[in-house]
């Protein structure tokens, strides 16, 4: 048995094949993660929110249980956007 949890290499949750399979920590099966929460109401786009108070998008992104802000943006395009980049560069075990 794994010690860690099981991450779906491709993001599908039923594709229980051996080779989509993967152990995993709690934070690496986060880094996985391929859509917005679902309390992300504001743009539906992973990584990018509105800030009513600045009235611009800003984007976001986890790293060892903190948020590390990415900057404003004039659309939530450009803030997601952010966010992938910066998603490749410190998030390894994602694969978007």
């Amino acid at each position: 048995m794994p010690e860690n949890e099981i991450d779906h290499i491709n993001g599908i949750r039923n594709d229980n094949r051996i080779c989509n399979l993967r152990e995993a920590t709690k934070s690496e099966n986060a880094q996985n993660q391929r859509k917005a929460p679902s309390h992300n109401k504001s743009t539906g786009l992973i990584g990018a929110s509105f800030d009513k108070r600045y009235k611009k998008f800003e984007s976001k992104i986890h790293i060892n249980g903190k948020s590390k802000f990415l900057g404003y943006f004039k659309t939530a395009i450009e803030a997601h956007n952010a966010y992938l980049t910066e998603k490749r560069l410190i998030h390894p075990f994602g694969t978007i």
